[in-house]
């Protein structure tokens, strides 16, 4: 800025070369002190509706002080250190009109820039909190809806340990380890990241184990899972249900024995899970899915923001829902 000024002067208003130099200095140097008083100025304004007016007030004020400081200690420097050179003296005087115009639009510049700052560091402070709500708002309903166990599958199996403690002691205890084994998994404080596939197919085997207490040899469970698909990270409860589901339609609400399969398969870095039963296409209540699959459903697109992760076949016979988990 000082070298526009003092080539301007020289060259153009063919100022001497002194006069120019000390003129280019005193008033950039200064002009400099200026930006940063009009900081204050800015911070403890605003620019909202209700105070716009507070604001120009103090703007106007503000402006009008700091540009008489700025010239008033600048000419009067001038004045004293160049008081024998009457032709630039006479040039500084007849510049004060556009110096105090020029002033003015500095000082604007000055709080706009200031503005843009302070309100860019606005808009980013709250962009991380609203991406800060939305998380704690996601975890809360992650939660939440991992926390929807079915209350008749924990009520089923306490009336059956009730049952078995009488005529099958054994057996009663080593379901209440398997039911206690697996509501420790479900209801596991903070399990709200991904874990071990593994770690949710540990967790099926305690429910089924469960289950064939209460219906025997009518159920009939097939899981087929790589080692390395183990390694695969998943929603913790994400799988179950869909087994639960499958319990439910396809050996609870028949006379016949039901087939339950669970095929885990990865490629192109998603995992494939098959979740398949046989059932009674005649009955209707099979229509009729409950919140176990809208539960899984809600849960992938909080997670994945993906709406078709979780896919539905049926045949004359079959139920198949397909999940599709992204690994990153």
């Amino acid at each position: 800025m000082a070298t526009i000024q003092g080539s301007l002067f020289y060259f153009l208003l063919k100022v001497e070369l002194l006069p120019t130099i000390l003129d280019a200095v005193t008033f950039n140097v200064l002009l400099s002190l200026l930006g940063l008083a009009v900081w204050p100025l800015v911070v403890f304004s605003s620019l909202e509706r209700a105070y716009l007016t507070n604001t120009i007030l103090t703007h106007l004020v503000g402006a009008v002080v700091l540009i008489a400081i700025w010239l008033g200690a600048s000419m009067g420097f001038l004045h004293s250190i160049l008081s024998d050179n009457a032709v630039y003296l006479s040039f500084l005087n007849a510049s004060l009109p556009w110096r105090v115009a020029s002033g003015a639009i500095i000082y604007l510049l000055f709080a706009l820039n200031y503005y843009l700052f302070v309100y860019s560091a606005d808009f980013r402070e709250r962009k991380i909190n609203e991406a800060e709500l939305k998380r704690t708002l996601k975890e809360a309903e992650l939660s939440l809806l991992k926390s929807q166990l079915n209350p008749h599958f924990i009520f089923n199996s306490l009336n059956s340990i009730s049952s078995l403690t009488m005529t099958n002691p054994e057996k009663a205890q080593e379901m209440v380890i398997a039911l206690s084994d697996f509501l420790r998994y479900a209801v596991k404080p903070g399990q709200t990241d991904l874990i071990p596939l593994k770690e949710e197919l540990n967790a099926i085997d305690q429910f089924i184990l469960i289950e064939k207490v209460r219906f025997g040899e009518r159920l009939k469970v097939d899981i087929s899972c790589s080692e390395q698909c183990k390694k695969s990270k998943v929603p913790p409860l994400i799988i179950q249900p869909l087994v639960e589901n499958a319990v439910k339609f396809g050996v609870h609400e028949t006379i016949e024995e039901g087939n339950i399969s669970i095929d885990c398969s990865c490629k192109d870095g998603v995992l494939e899970v098959f979740v398949k039963n046989t059932f009674d296409a005649d009955n209707q209540t099979v229509a009729k899915t409950g919140v176990g699959l809208a539960n899984v459903k809600s849960r992938l697109k909080l997670l994945f923001d993906n709406e078709d992760l979780l896919q539905i076949q049926k045949s004359a016979t079959m139920f198949e829902v397909k999940l599709l988990i992204p690994q990153e």
